[in-house]
């Protein structure tokens, strides 16, 4: 069985047992309160499998991102023993959420790319992802069509309906622990795309391709 926190193997004493020591049981319950109170309040939250499966939080199955019916309440699947973390729908209503893989160093540091993206957002929630690895900024804005742009140490993808995303509270700190208004940043994603993201030398053409999608697809604010 995995922790629920520390997400490392252990053998649980008891059927119910979610954790693996009282320490990180203590750090989940700290986790939970970091948690936007914009997210916490909403009817969205779902569970999720080790293989990123979404699940409901009565256990009785499979979720899905598009299907009110199979979400439930954050102290509903905050208390759920189904899967190992928590996730959130997006329906469309403003929140958004941006994922940035592999943003983070083997020194727990956030490599330089991912901080010139962080440079042109304003101070909202900002967490760390499951792996450890990555980083999700959460803000209000809108976005209709979900996308996914590659280089080659990581990636960035922004949606803001039609899927859920992962929730940890682990709070970057120095970011706010409420979700901001994205400001406006389409006349910069070219600049995003060449500069901050680096795509590969080979593929300028769809290098610019990717931008203009990112162009039509973000209109944040």
């Amino acid at each position: 069985m995995r922790c629920a926190r520390c997400h490392q193997s252990f053998d649980p004493s008891r059927s119910d047992a979610r954790y693996c020591s009282d320490a990180c049981r203590v750090y989940a319950s700290r986790d939970r309160d970091r948690i936007p109170l914009e997210l916490r309040s909403q009817d969205r939250w779902l569970r999720y499998s080790a293989k990123k499966v979404p699940l409901r939080s009565d256990n009785t199955g499979t979720a899905k991102s598009t299907d009110p019916t199979t979400w439930s309440s954050f102290e509903d699947a905050a208390a759920s023993l189904a899967g190992v973390g928590l996730g959130f729908a997006l329906n469309g209503d403003g929140i958004i959420c941006i994922d940035l893989d592999n943003a983070i160093n083997a020194a727990g540091r956030i490599k330089p790319w991912a901080k010139e993206i962080l440079a042109l957002v304003p101070d909202t929630y900002v967490e760390v992802s499951p792996s450890g690895k990555g980083l999700h900024i959460w803000g209000l804005g809108s976005v209709t069509l979900g996308r996914r742009w590659e280089h080659a140490d990581g990636g960035v993808e922004i949606y803001g309906t039609g899927r859920y995303m992962t929730v940890t509270g682990k709070r970057v700190r120095g970011y706010s622990t409420a979700l901001s208004q994205m400001p406006r940043i389409a006349k910069s994603l070219e600049s995003l795309c060449q500069q901050v993201v680096h795509p590969s030398p080979s593929s300028s053409t769809g290098a610019q391709a990717h931008c203009a999608q990112y162009a039509m697809v973000l209109a944040l604010g």
